[in-house]
């Protein structure tokens, strides 16, 4: 199933808009590489999936649903990757995020894939202790346990503290590694040299998600505002409508009607965005990793 000569790697990754934004050059490297690259992932739209198979890899579209659990469609995705993965002959199979994760781990329990499972941050896994995540640190500790050929796998994570709690919560019988963050691509991220002007522009960049702190930026630089400052606040992001703790578009619309605040939506040109602005911020509660817009921004 898995061999040395081989020079096929499959990136397995929940949804397409995702691996456009994080794994896009990971996938262009390897092509560079001289590896063939399969894509697994759910198709969000025409456009994205045009985007993705403009970058030579060859693409299998499975229904991941994210956030939500439903015994038969997960079944149809295991069904699906199984497919996939049981007719090639693979070099490496790389699972990103946890509901890939957890399918590769099932599998592997059957098939002794070299294996490496990306956690890019823990999300709910790291804020939240309900029954349900219990659940899933339950899963992936039995999983591991009981996986082939344990040393031709790796869990990676983007800070100590995620790989720690990965130790604490799930097994130590798996090597892990922390890899942190994507990188930064300095041939695009680069300072403005010219000299500020007032306002003073503050960036929040990020999915739109409750817990990633906008409100706690509006309130912050309305208090600034209020006591006399020139303040801007540019906010940019993805309306990830299918996670629950997404705001809906009332929600977002009544956050962003003051008169400081200036919507930049998704933006495809982050690096001269950045060269706009003064202040990145990003007060977020979510189980992060290593935040790419942090990265930038520095």
């Amino acid at each position: 199933m898995s061999s040395i000569n081989s020079n096929k790697v499959i990136l397995i990754i929940n949804v397409d808009w995702y691996f456009l934004l994080h794994w896009k050059q990971r996938a262009k490297f390897l092509k560079r590489s001289g590896y063939e690259v399969i894509v697994c992932t759910k198709v969000t739209s025409i456009a994205n999936k045009g985007e993705i198979k403009a970058l030579g890899v060859e693409l299998h579209e499975i229904d991941f649903v994210r956030h939500q659990f439903s015994p038969l469609t997960e079944l149809r995705c295991l069904r699906d990757l199984w497919r996939v993965i049981s007719k090639e002959n693979l070099y490496l199979l790389h699972a990103i995020t946890i509901k890939p994760i957890l399918f590769i781990h099932l599998l592997g329990l059957f098939y002794g894939f070299r294996s490496i499972f990306a956690f890019p941050g823990l999300g709910q896994l790291a804020i939240k202790r309900n029954f349900l995540n219990w659940c899933v640190w339950r899963l992936l500790s039995v999983l591991t346990r009981f996986q082939r050929k344990k040393n031709n796998k790796v869990c990676t994570f983007e800070n100590d503290a995620d790989e720690q709690r990965y130790l604490k919560e799930c097994s130590k019988r798996i090597r892990t590694s922390v890899v942190p963050g994507a990188g930064v691509d300095l041939q695009r991220f680069y300072p403005n040299t010219t000299k500020p002007e007032l306002p003073v522009k503050v960036l929040f960049a990020s999915r739109l998600l409750k817990n990633k702190g906008l409100e706690a930026v509006i309130r912050s630089v309305e208090a600034i505002v209020a006591r006399g400052f020139r303040v801007e606040l540019h906010v940019a992001g993805i309306v990830d409508i299918t996670h629950f703790d997404a705001y809906s578009q009332d929600e977002l619309d009544l956050l962003l009607a003051k008169d400081f605040i200036i919507w930049r939506g998704h933006c495809t040109d982050m690096p001269n965005l950045l060269r706009l602005v003064d202040v990145v911020c990003l007060p977020t509660q979510y189980g992060e990793g290593l935040p790419r817009i942090l990265l930038e921004g520095a």
